[in-house]
């Protein structure tokens, strides 16, 4: 195995060199203000790391956070650890940059301190940083994720002969059973990833349940047709019930979360006069 790379032969871009964070003034701001982050993470938090930080009350240090976006650049774990203490305000730095520096200073942070990267998450992020930095040598890119950059020129050659197959590894290579197949719901792919990401429903009971219920309830186009397939002839019209049940009490909790924040305008009655047509809309 090549050693690792650990000189950087060319500056990182001013803005995001992780030195330079610790420069930043510190802010304190509302847990509620703050956003998911695009995590270089691909099995998500560790939960009982979380659990560890919520044990300590002082001496950790501020999260830093994207300012155009508000989402958490570094610091998920201690954000989590911030809502189990029941907290409502944390201490962060921000950097303003773009989206794509920010994930790379994300990496970056994930390199230097704190619960470690995972070799298959630093190889993702990799592949990400040479479609979003092209003009970054293997050397850069070997610095920001703590890879060889032999293995860095080897993404790179990969990428370069085909870009979708390997930004499409690398975002599955850490596909796991649980609440990412929240991704699999019609409508706002995103949306959904937040709310899996998001650790005031990750590390509470009531959100884990409400999370482990969506999943359930998660599938593609295929799988519903699989599913209305393998249903008997003689059980039909009782699923058909039983779908429709549970879609009326989807809608039911839907429309209590509604009542109970006005602000947000609720759907058309219209639209939701009848349970959908199939189980999975």
């Amino acid at each position: 195995m090549p050693e690792r790379e650990t000189g950087m032969t060319e500056a990182w871009p001013p803005g995001w060199n992780t030195d330079r964070i610790e420069l930043l003034p510190v802010e304190t701001i509302p847990v509620a203000a703050v956003r998911p982050s695009d995590s270089p993470r691909l099995e998500g938090e560790d939960s009982e790391h979380v659990g560890r930080l919520a044990g300590i009350v002082t001496g950790l240090p501020p999260i830093v956070v994207h300012r155009p976006t508000m989402r958490v650049v570094d610091g998920m774990h201690r954000l989590g650890a911030a809502v189990l203490r029941g907290e409502t305000r944390i201490a962060a730095r921000f950097f303003e940059g773009s989206a794509e520096d920010a994930f790379v200073l994300a990496v970056g942070l994930n390199t230097v301190h704190g619960l470690p990267l995972s070799p298959a998450d630093r190889r993702a992020a990799a592949t990400r940083i040479v479609g979003t930095h092209p003009h970054w040598s293997d050397r850069t890119i070997a610095a920001a994720t703590g890879l060889a950059y032999t293995t860095v020129a080897s993404i790179r050659g990969h990428f370069a002969e085909n870009p979708r197959a390997a930004v499409r590894e690398a975002a599955t290579a850490g596909e796991h059973d649980g609440p990412a197949g929240l991704a699999r719901f019609s409508g706002s792919e995103q949306a959904f990833q937040e709310l899996q990401r998001d650790p005031s429903l990750r590390y509470t009971e009531a959100g884990r349940d409400l999370l482990r219920l969506l999943d359930a309830h998660a599938a593609d186009a295929d799988r519903w047709t699989w599913l209305v397939a393998g249903v008997p002839v003689h059980r039909r019209t009782e699923v058909a019930h039983a779908a429709r049940g549970c879609a009326q009490s989807w809608l039911r909790f839907a429309r209590e979360l509604e009542e109970r924040d006005p602000e947000r305008r609720r759907p058309e009655r219209g639209n939701e006069s009848e349970a959908p047509e199939s189980p999975g809309a």
